[in-house]
């Protein structure tokens, strides 16, 4: 009976039954003076006693700015009360080279969210995770159950890492310094501010967050010049209308629910039982190879079968796009209160794709392939779709679209433009 005792009490002791509680270190409790110091202090011991770092119920903190570059961390634990969330006001939480790190529970809101003529201006991003390092990947990061608020530009940026889930959190109100991505084109102002961007992750699981008032892109993948892949983005939610400061670009709407950079190096993806609505330019934007999109919803409330009439005017946009794209699958989703449903223009290559079962209500185009100057498609099926007027009454449902008849019918068109170009 003493030895069971014995193993027993060293079993619970091997376990992390202590926990360092923030208001130890900063007696600031409304947000009233800056921690930042007082942060990284009980960041260190926490680390150095196993311990979790702790956000009681209702406390206010401002923890300006922290960068924990080089300091090569493991196991911390950021936790707070999910009934009575404690919040982080910040310019900057840059958590690098920190590996095993969970953040459950807070609310991060922005300080400086506008630019003006004040010194003090917000970053790029409100809470930054991963490694400057691109050759290092910082390895086991959970975000969940956190409410990001008021971003000058991104919300949530990962930068070089593996394992990641980021699931149960809420992201709103991103790109509010309303800063533009430099452009050719001084009329082309696209705005910065999207709700959560990845740059070089594997194995990646989004899941059940809720993103609202986006100027950009609610999930942005940016693997423009490196790998990403093995990647599941399901059951989200996301509406980007805003309710003030409209974008020369989008105007009170966002750019795109879900963005996949315009490259092949994001491989092995699946993406489904997502909801976007109120984007401008694409739902979806899909690029790189083995792609899978099922059973998502764009621009409505409700079931597929049921007319949604209260998306905000105009309605324009591209359901699921694509530029870059191999082996890939667009199956079962459901598409209303879009100018066009599922678009594939080759910049390149778009090879061995299938389009099946989809349902497209009242598209100006419910689907469209072409080859831009030097683009290719070849092996693409698009059969068995459900397709709808406006007022839900169907036109057409099952059989194959002829991917050869597509092409004719767009080189006619492209001869036609020629011919009243020339006569007029």
């Amino acid at each position: 009976m003493r030895i069971l005792l014995t193993c027993l009490l060293l079993l619970l002791l091997s376990f992390k039954v202590y926990s360092i509680n923030f208001n130890q270190y900063c007696q600031y409790k409304a947000a009233q003076q800056d921690c930042s110091a007082e942060f990284m202090t009980a960041l260190l011991d926490a680390v150095n006693t196993k311990e979790d770092l702790n956000f009681l119920s209702g406390e206010k903190y401002q923890i300006t700015r922290v960068d924990t570059q080089g300091l090569d961390l493991e196991g911390v634990s950021i936790i707070g009360d999910k009934d009575n969330k404690a919040v982080i006001h910040t310019d900057g939480l840059h958590l690098f080279d920190i590996n095993s790190l969970l953040i459950e529970n807070v609310k991060i809101m922005g300080i400086h969210n506008e630019d003006n003529d004040d010194d003090v201006k917000q970053g790029n991003s409100l809470l930054l995770i991963g490694s400057r390092n691109r050759l290092i990947k910082i390895n086991n990061i959970t975000v969940r159950d956190v409410d990001f608020e008021n971003a000058a530009e991104d919300l949530l940026v990962f930068w070089n890492t593996k394992n990641v889930s980021v699931t149960n959190n809420t992201f709103s109100r991103s790109g509010l310094a309303m800063r533009t991505v430099p452009s050719a084109d001084p009329n082309d102002l696209r705005p910065r501010g999207s709700g959560l961007l990845f740059h070089n992750v594997i194995d990646l699981e989004v899941s059940f967050n809720e993103f609202y008032q986006i100027k950009k892109v609610g999930v942005f993948l940016d693997g423009e010049d490196i790998l990403d892949e093995n990647i599941v983005i399901h059951d989200n939610y996301f509406d980007l209308l805003s309710e003030e400061k409209p974008t020369q670009r989008y105007g009170l709407k966002g750019g795109a629910g879900i963005y996949i950079a315009n490259s092949i190096n994001t491989q092995n993806v699946q993406i489904y039982n997502n909801n976007i609505l109120n984007y401008t330019m694409n739902g979806m934007r899909i690029n790189g190879v083995n792609i899978k999109v099922f059973d998502n919803s764009f621009n409505f409330r409700g079931q597929c079968n049921e007319m949604d009439t209260s998306i905000a005017k105009p309605l324009v946009g591209m359901a699921i796009k694509a530029h870059f794209l191999l082996d890939s699958e667009i199956t079962n989703n459901c598409i209303q209160n879009s100018h066009s449903g599922i678009v594939l223009e080759s910049w390149d290559n778009i090879e061995g794709i299938k389009v099946n079962n989809n349902t497209i209500y009242g598209a100006k185009v419910n689907f469209w392939v072409d080859d831009q100057e030097g683009g290719k498609s070849s092996n693409i099926v698009i059969e068995d779709n459900v397709l709808a007027n406006s007022s839900g009454e169907i036109e057409s449902s099952g059989g194959s679209f002829n991917i050869v008849m597509l092409l004719f019918l767009y080189n006619v068109a492209l001869l036609r433009r020629r011919y009243r170009h020339l006569n007029s």
